[in-house]
């Protein structure tokens, strides 16, 4: 039955009498380095409950490529367990495996809460860096940034500044202002253009000199800080501050 149930037949099966017969079978696959994937496929399509006990259950295998291959039926798992559940569960079996684990859970499920929580159990450096990645191009980007400034993954939203995300300053500034300044000072430093002063007062209302007044020391071109004097009219300390030292900026 063995060559039968590597190419995905599954006829010889009585589930869930067989589990085990299946459990041994992934673990001669594994051991020949052979794909896991019609297998897996062949249950997903099949047997889903079975799958769910084979990859996920407490005799699951472990390792890379076992996981690997549960990822690539991950919506076959998902809707017979929860979907945070699934993805620790996952991560746990391959410790080594949790970046690729994280991209395909931000990938599946990019809005989802918990993966905030996630990427702090996920990602040893700048927790948040995955989710905030893969979802720049997403309606809820600022939602999201929002979330991981409230879970103190302010280096992930630095990063995020740099890259040009005006959206990661209004959420530092909800939390931390002088991080929200340092971000502000990068994104404007890498992306002179870039308005970000809607975004700050957004987030701190009239306290939104608390984060400009510190950035003026931070601008390095005239470009950025012309960018930034044409959106400071509701701000006077600040306008009259950026007035006074424009002329000591080169172009």
């Amino acid at each position: 039955m063995s060559s039968k149930l590597a190419s995905g037949d599954l006829s010889a099966l009585v589930l869930p009498r067989d589990l085990e017969l299946l459990r041994n079978e992934v673990s001669t696959l594994l051991d020949h380095q052979s794909p896991l994937d019609p297998l897996y496929q062949a249950l997903a399509s099949e047997a889903p409950m079975a799958l769910v006990d084979l990859v996920l259950g407490p005799k699951a295998a472990t390792g890379t490529r076992a996981v690997q291959a549960a990822l690539a039926v991950l919506p076959a798992l998902v809707k017979q367990t929860t979907p945070a559940g699934t993805i620790r569960r996952l991560g746990d079996l391959a410790p080594e495996s949790k970046p690729e684990v994280l991209a395909a859970a931000v990938k599946a499920f990019p809005t989802a809460g918990w993966l905030v929580g996630l990427s702090g159990k996920f990602e040893d450096s700048a927790p948040g860096s995955a989710h905030l990645q893969g979802t720049q191009d997403h309606p809820a980007y600022p939602g999201v940034c929002v979330a991981h400034a409230k879970a103190g993954h302010l280096d992930a939203l630095l990063n995020q500044a740099a890259q040009g995300q005006a959206a990661a300053v209004g959420a530092l500034a909800l939390v931390d202002s002088s991080a929200a300044t340092q971000g502000a000072g990068q994104l404007l430093a890498a992306h002179p253009t870039i308005r970000v002063v809607p975004w700050i007062a957004a987030a701190k209302g009239p306290d939104a000199q608390e984060v400009l007044l510190p950035l003026m020391a931070k601008l390095r071109s005239r470009e950025a800080a012309m960018n930034l004097l044409a959106d400071l009219g509701p701000f006077p300390r600040a306008q009259a501050r950026l007035s006074l030292i424009l002329a000591g900026l080169r172009a």
